[in-house]
């Protein structure tokens, strides 16, 4: 019986793993480690035990680290959906590999959770999509039948670790070397001890006492941003540009109360999506190509996004865009030995989601513009074209499945304070990503012919509260409720959310602003930003009551049109979404339209 076994590896809660700490550094080096743990790791650990004498855990013949390409019976079948799929000759295979990838695993890196799961099937009687299935399914079943994941991690003598308020597994010794606690071989003390020394100099300052082992493992990992996300910046900027690495480098002025955005986009219809791929194939007799078929659709998401970071982060690296930010947002300290340190982190990048860090004022457009290029690039002509200047090539079937108007993606944002708690901003991020697809799923039409989609927040310090409990708390309160979510698509003027409505609302705020700037004096402004502030007072009241707002602020009843905006009954207002990001709608686009603009005068 010819037969085949798959094996799935997930890593479990990475958000959680990610976000424990409000310090970029681990971030970032938590970031790297979920990153590499599906793919990577599990090649750097079939190379560690082909290289060693003892084989207690079996042998194999699908991997000989003497190859260019060390996989020989082995296929690594794609990454996506945070999972990544292996296919092996045998059951026995599949075992070993387990083995070896999840005790290189636990032996390195402490404090994250991954699961295995494997289905063998026989190739004659069952498909590739009907054994992928079953796989999915063995590994539901292992998560539910997980055992608790509750344990005693500290009888109360132990010392804390200041990031994880877990037990202190290194001490930190007056002669500046840290000494491990928990028992392990001798080799591994020194290679931590070396990694963290080596790629963070001021470990002291992290803790007066000493660490967790978890925040060891991450900082170890940092030594590897600069090359591990380079992908995500412009070729020609990778010698003078680098992602900020630290809070102060995101923008604003050093020792202040700064503001920072945690951005999280995810892909429109991506179970959709492998749906429609299964029927084709099942049309077209083709079942026993799935997995080739989605290794190229996990390959095309990732280029696609990749791409798309790599245009944005190249318009905050372009020397005219860059001067205007910096003085915009204050980034004289992002320049250190000639290297510019840009005011944004990508921390998760896997495939169709994305999470990004960036100073809060430049959130808005770095998203937007995000969005229109996943778009962009991901049409069936932009494929096309880029294959004929030489890029990766994909097979005249799955150009079948590029989809001629591209794909769309949502959304959610949220503006909050430096030291506010990293894991419950990115909870409201997603929950305002999530609250933008609810809303594409309500709208039939847009759903049908695709939108992408958006949605903000400003934290205000409500901590224990959602998203949707937090609005329905204010809606309770006030008579007007918010435009939000937004949808970003072509059709100008089509929905009472379309965010061209939004950015109407933002310019008519902006020429009440430019009032001030054209007065005689520069001193006396003819309507202080308080005014606009109080206007979102009376928009709560109701139209009526706005315009009569306006009505005694004559500049303001000039540019401000509230009937030209607003739906007759009352209930929604657009001005309050535009009054809301009134602080936060700095261009990363702005020193190129300048320049250009100047061109055009001359």
């Amino acid at each position: 019986m010819p037969s085949k076994c798959l094996v799935v590896i997930e890593v479990s809660q990475k958000q959680r793993y990610i976000f424990s700490s409000n310090r970029l550094r681990e971030n970032i080096g938590a970031s790297i480690v979920v990153a590499k743990m599906t793919e990577k790791i599990p090649r750097l650990a079939l190379q560690e035990y082909a290289n060693s004498e003892n084989k207690e855990l079996g042998s194999f013949t699908f991997y000989d680290p003497n190859n260019e390409e060390p996989f020989n019976n082995t296929v690594f079948c794609f990454n996506g959906g945070g999972k990544s799929v292996y296919k092996f000759n045998n059951k026995e295979e599949a075992k070993t590999f387990i083995k070896i990838a999840s005790r290189y695993t636990i032996k390195n890196y402490f404090g994250i959770e991954i699961f295995y799961a494997l289905y063998e099937y026989d190739t004659d009687n069952e498909t590739e999509i009907e054994a992928v299935e079953h796989l999915y399914e063995k590994l539901e079943e292992k998560k539910q039948t997980r055992l608790q994941s509750f344990r005693l991690i500290g009888i109360g003598l132990n010392q804390k670790c200041p990031s994880t308020s877990l037990p202190i597994h290194v001490l930190n010794k007056t002669d500046g070397i840290p000494q491990r606690l928990i028992d392990t071989a001798k080799e591994d003390l020194e290679r931590i001890n070396h990694d963290i020394r080596a790629n963070s100099p001021n470990l002291d300052t992290y803790g007066k006492d000493g660490f967790n082992l978890q925040v060891y493992t991450k900082l170890a990992e940092v030594k590897e941003q600069d090359k591990f996300f380079e992908r995500y910046l412009p070729s020609q900027y990778r010698e003078e540009c680098r992602f900020a690495h630290d809070m102060d480098l995101l923008g604003g002025s050093k020792n202040k109360k700064n503001q920072i955005a945690v951005i999280t986009i995810d892909g429109n219809g991506m179970g959709e999506r492998i749906h429609n791929l299964k029927n084709v194939l099942v049309d077209k007799n083709k079942t026993n190509s799935y997995l080739d078929v989605l290794k190229e659709n996990s390959q095309y998401i990732t280029d696609v996004y990749e791409s798309a970071i790599r245009e944005v982060t190249g318009m905050l690296c372009e020397k005219e865009n860059w001067n205007e930010l910096k003085q915009t947002l204050s980034l004289e300290e992002n320049i250190k030995n000639g290297t510019r340190y840009l005011p944004i982190r990508p921390l998760i990048a896997a495939g169709d989601d994305i999470c990004l860090l960036t100073d809060a004022r430049i959130a808005l457009s770095v998203t937007t513009n995000l969005l229109k290029a996943i778009n962009d690039k991901s049409k069936r002509s932009a494929i096309i074209k880029k294959m004929n200047t030489g890029a990766k090539k994909y097979s005249k079937e799955f150009l079948e499945f590029i989809p001629e108007n591209g794909l769309f993606a949502s959304a959610g944002f949220v503006i909050c304070k430096q030291k506010y708690p990293f894991s419950r901003a990115y909870e409201l991020a997603e929950g305002l990503c999530s609250n933008a697809k609810k809303r594409l799923s309500a709208e039939k039409e847009l759903k049908k012919n695709g939108a992408s989609m958006l949605d903000f927040h400003i934290a205000m310090g409500e901590v224990d509260n959602t998203i949707s409990n937090e609005r329905a708390r204010r809606k309770l309160n006030e008579n007007i409720d918010t435009r939000k979510p937004f949808v970003l698509e072509p059709k100008e003027g089509s929905y009472a959310f379309d965010y061209h409505n939004f950015q109407k609302a933002m310019n008519m705020l902006k020429a009440v602003d430019s009032l001030n700037t054209d007065s005689e004096s520069s001193t006396e402004k003819r309507v202080g930003k308080s005014k606009i502030k109080e206007f979102a007072y009376y928009i709560r009241q109701g139209n009526e009551m706005a315009k009569s707002f306006l009505n005694q602020t004559a500049e303001m009843s000039q540019v401000i049109k509230v009937d030209e905006m607003e739906n007759q009954n009352g209930n929604y207002s657009i001005f309050l979404d535009a009054i809301e990001m009134y602080d936060f709608d700095v261009d990363i686009n702005e020193g190129r339209k300048k320049h250009e603009n100047g061109k055009l005068s001359n």
